[in-house]
């Protein structure tokens, strides 16, 4: 029963419990909708996301501790990230990385380098998946990871 007025005249607006049940049914929509049908980004967009921000986490992470810190990429496993930090590169995501010969580690794996005063050893990541093909290009003198 809704209150009414001195006059007898029911007042306008919503009451705090039908408030309340439209945030919990909105709150409910927002948690759902995205687990549907995934991020609803295709394969090689998110998997730039996840390494521009890995590489840039690598910047910080060496400007921070004073100390290099190397992002690995591993082609024939299919995988990369910061050493303890690796990720999969899912299906149907192809990388194409172009990196000086320097950039190597011993286990044959490509490496961009992030250096404590900002700068980094250079190179260029291409991610092909379902759309249009990404391109990241780690600056060499400055460090910054750019997306094209």
């Amino acid at each position: 029963m809704r209150p009414t007025s001195p006059t007898g005249r029911r007042k306008a607006g919503f009451t705090l419990l039908e408030l309340m049940v439209v945030v919990s049914i909105l709150a409910l929509l927002a948690v759902a909708i995205p687990r549907l049908g995934g991020s609803g980004l295709p394969a090689g967009e998110e998997t730039a996301r996840k390494m521009l921000g890995e590489l840039r986490a690598a910047r910080a992470e060496a400007i921070g501790a004073g100390a290099p810190v190397a992002v690995s990429f591993d082609l024939a496993a299919r995988r990369f990230g910061r050493e303890g930090r690796e990720a999969a590169l899912p299906e149907g995501v192809e990388l194409t990385l172009r990196t000086g010969l320097e950039a190597a580690d011993r286990r044959g794996r490509a490496r961009i380098v992030f250096f404590p005063d900002g700068s980094a050893t250079g190179g260029t990541l291409r991610l092909e998946g379902r759309g249009p093909a990404t391109v990241l290009t780690v600056r060499w003198l400055t460090g910054a990871v750019r997306r094209s």
